[in-house]
């Protein structure tokens, strides 16, 4: 189930608590950048390796692209994998603010 998390540059992002995954591509439209920009990057596939390597979780689960119909439409990824995106040069920062609202949001889905 998809859950508001915030809203940025008046897109509203979503994450699914349940797979603990954040839209990457509301994250995207909120900063003009495609998702598949940032994947396609030699700094990304670096990063996505090793965060893959240390958590034991195969890139495949975590960044998941969902075409079709339905409601959860578009390039979903990790939580770890959104901060990165947040604060990569490729998003120019711009979603730096967001990021607390996203480490709040996740944090209290936990308790």
């Amino acid at each position: 189930m998809n859950t508001e998390i915030g809203t940025y540059n008046g897109v509203v992002i979503t994450a699914d608590r349940e797979a603990d995954n954040v839209s990457l591509t509301e994250m995207g439209k909120a900063c003009g950048k495609l998702p598949a920009h940032y994947l396609e990057n030699a700094e990304t596939k670096a990063y996505l390796e090793a965060l893959s390597d240390d958590i034991g979780i195969p890139i495949s689960k975590l960044v998941v692209t969902v075409r079709g119909k339905g409601k959860q439409l578009g390039t979903w990824a990790d939580r770890r994998v959104a901060y990165h995106f947040a604060n990569s040069g490729l998003a120019q920062n711009l979603l730096l603010p967001f990021v607390s609202c996203l480490t709040t949001s996740f944090m209290a889905s936990r308790r």
